[in-house]
């Protein structure tokens, strides 16, 4: 039960127990989580920077053999209610609970206070079996969450976020039929339309892209592109394109793209004329060849 955002080595762990007790029980997995994000109802005028969208997050659940994702509507109603009330009514009522595993970061319910400590009593008096796992420490011997690998994602490094994560950082969209720039320059790009704010820089990335059962390796933009953006008020919403390096990206609109990304190349920056910066794009591809065929001997892409 969680947020799960960016399922990340320490989610991980928490959910290897849940289908290990799953099994063992001979009973379903149900991972509890909550839509919208808590912190966009508490925080309404701030914008969350999400590690993994919904869809990427039931990928995941799906991977790692969880059988159902049961998604709560949350808002005032859902913040109000009392850990037990929580309990009872969703955990008992709805989804028959008989074995609670947790994190050791989850508080639940008005103002916090369904702690593991309380949650574990509440367990114990419903005679349910109950886990609260560990924190799972990266190399700095801080606790892997999501406040720790946000920033570095937002600082582009990549590859210390991904060891935390467990994966790729991964970005899911539809590829939609963009403004035609990236092919009148030689360098077509698959545009994805996301509907949220990315936790990375506006910038330039080595990626994999998969459609299907389809990789290619490519590079990615995120950001305005500044060199064609006039810069005003107004202008679209960042959103990530990419070059796929084996030039078919004209056989995917219309379906979904999961990108992976494996390394921070450059900032995105305006350039004084196209042809510097089709200089700049045969540069960067060099960089993302590099870094991808470094992943692949390391035996870390996937």
């Amino acid at each position: 039960m969680g947020n799960f955002d960016g399922v990340h080595t320490g989610h991980r762990s928490v959910l290897s127990g849940v289908r290990e007790r799953s099994v063992a029980l001979r009973a379903v997995s149900v991972v509890v989580s909550f839509y919208p994000h808590p912190a966009a109802v508490i925080y309404p005028d701030r914008e969350i920077a999400l590690l993994t969208s919904l869809r990427r997050k039931l990928a995941i659940l799906r991977e790692l053999g969880i059988d159902y994702l049961y998604l709560i509507h949350f808002n005032s109603a859902v913040r109000e209610l009392a850990p037990d009330e929580f309990l009872d009514r969703v955990l008992s009522e709805r989804l028959q609970c008989s074995s609670l595993v947790i994190g050791p970061d989850l508080c639940i319910g008005k103002g916090r206070a369904g702690t593991p400590a309380v949650l574990e009593q509440l367990a114990k008096e419903r005679s349910w079996d109950f886990h609260c796992f560990a924190p799972i420490k990266g190399k700095s011997e801080e606790k892997v969450s999501s406040r720790l690998i946000r920033p570095l994602l937002s600082d582009g490094k990549i590859e210390e976020a991904n060891t935390l994560l467990g994966a790729p950082y991964t970005i899911v969209g539809r590829v939609v039929h963009g403004t035609k720039i990236g092919r009148s320059i030689g360098s077509p790009t698959a545009n994805l339309h996301i509907k949220d704010l990315l936790p990375i820089p506006h910038g330039v990335y080595a990626v994999t892209a998969t459609i299907g059962d389809r990789s290619h390796s490519g590079v990615m933009n995120y950001g305005i592109r500044p060199t064609f953006s006039s810069g005003k008020k107004g202008e679209p919403r960042p959103q990530p394109e990419v070059h796929f390096l084996d030039g078919k990206t004209k056989e995917c609109y219309g379906e979904i793209c999961s990108i992976a990304v494996y390394g921070f190349i450059r900032r995105e920056i305006h350039f004084d004329s196209v042809e510097l910066l089709k200089e700049q794009i045969q540069l960067d591809i060099v960089e993302a060849k590099e870094i991808l065929l470094s992943r692949a001997s390391d035996g870390q892409e996937r």
